[in-house]
């Protein structure tokens, strides 16, 4: 039996992005509100999202969490194949995760409330599953890598020539491709969608949210950017320091052409996952991993990442359970007398930190009970 590797860094920083939505997103808004002043009003701005162009860090969360799916595979394709398993089985291992993730997702949007016309299909886990299932494959049944490079690059550039182009068919002369939310391609495609449930399904459909179904296709090319920074640290020949070096190159390439990208007209846009968001988001998360790797493996301190990896070894766990969970009513349960102690506003932000501190306890009890739940 061969033993799956488990790559501190991508654990660590994966643990780190989701701390963002385990409950201190929550902390900070609260206490942002209790300093009643403007770095308090910037600090929780920070914890929400911008509604159209823009970027908050709340913002960059989604997107790292699809590119460490992506950063993950390499590593485990080379596992599998090495305990022998065989391409089609791999390749429906990867069907079955996409399910799996699609599934969750459904459960996550209140599947169970049976209001199908109103249930988010395009939810946040699907479209992880999307992004890494394709990207997944794509490595997995392409033989050389410069076929890989080739497919993510035109995936990437029929993405972005379709947002451009599109809107600029269809809406009138003058009206910008890309800011606008009215005519941007992921709105237009979706109301052609939806427009169509309605006319087959009934009127209900006409209520769903527009969810950004062309939007998901953004995903793939985060997972891609994932995968190439896996395969810099999966490369046996580099040492890690060079590996470092060679992710603080790629997030400054991305970086440029996010940049680029900005210069000419195309703003960030987190909604539709246009062009510049995939640029600018992939960019800091490499950098945010050439930062993990090189403090972790080639300094080796290990020990401050401890909190973050008991948090991203069980990643999909604490985002379902903060859903599931009335977390915070069980804190006000053990800290409502102490909570009562202070000014409202604190009041409310001891309360969320002890909702926070009971889903990182939470998924250390499950590190120690080395359960790991993973799709």
């Amino acid at each position: 039996m061969v033993e799956t590797k488990r790559i501190l860094s991508i654990d660590a920083l994966r643990g780190f992005d989701m701390m963002w939505i385990a409950g201190v997103d929550r902390v900070l808004k609260r206490a942002g509100a209790a300093l009643n002043n403007d770095f308090g009003a910037a600090m929780a701005a920070q914890m929400n999202h911008v509604d159209w162009a823009g970027l908050h860090i709340i913002d960059l969360v989604f997107p790292t969490f699809v590119f460490l799916a992506g950063a993950s595979w390499p590593f485990s394709l080379a596992s599998r194949r090495a305990r022998g398993a065989t391409d089609r089985q791999i390749l429906w291992s990867i069907v079955k995760r996409f399910l799996i993730l699609f599934a969750l997702g459904l459960l996550y949007d209140n599947f169970f409330k049976f209001n199908f016309a109103n249930c988010l299909y395009n939810s946040v886990l699907g479209r992880v599953g999307l992004g890494w299932a394709v990207a997944a494959a794509t490595l997995l049944l392409c033989k050389r890598l410069r076929t890989v490079i080739w497919i993510s690059v035109g995936i990437f550039v029929a993405y972005w020539l379709a947002g451009l182009l599109i809107p600029l068919a269809v809406n009138p002369p003058g009206v910008d491709p890309w800011a606008p939310r009215e005519v941007a391609v992921t709105r237009l495609l979706d109301n052609k969608f939806f427009d169509g449930l309605a006319a087959l399904f009934g009127g209900d459909f006409q209520n769903v949210r527009r969810q950004g179904l062309f939007a998901g296709i953004g995903c793939i090319s985060s997972a891609f950017l994932g995968m190439y920074a896996g395969l810099i640290l999966k490369h046996d020949g580099w040492s890690p320091a060079r590996k470092s070096g060679l992710l603080a190159l790629f997030a400054l390439a991305l970086g440029a052409g996010g940049g680029i990208a900005l210069l000419t007209g195309c703003p960030c846009v987190k909604p539709s996952w246009n062009p510049t968001y995939i640029l600018v988001a992939g960019s800091i998360a490499t950098a945010l991993l050439a930062l993990f790797h090189w403090l972790i493996d080639v300094k080796g301190r290990v020990a401050w990442s401890f909190p973050f990896r008991v948090i991203g070894m069980n990643s999909i766990t604490v985002y379902l359970l903060y859903r599931m969970v009335d977390l915070e009513t069980t804190s006000k349960f053990f800290l409502e007398g102490t909570a009562n102690l202070f000014p409202e506003p604190w009041a409310q932000t001891i309360t969320a930190a002890g909702a926070a501190a009971l889903a990182w306890l939470a998924m250390y009890w499950l590190y120690r009970k080395k359960i790991f739940i993973r799709v």
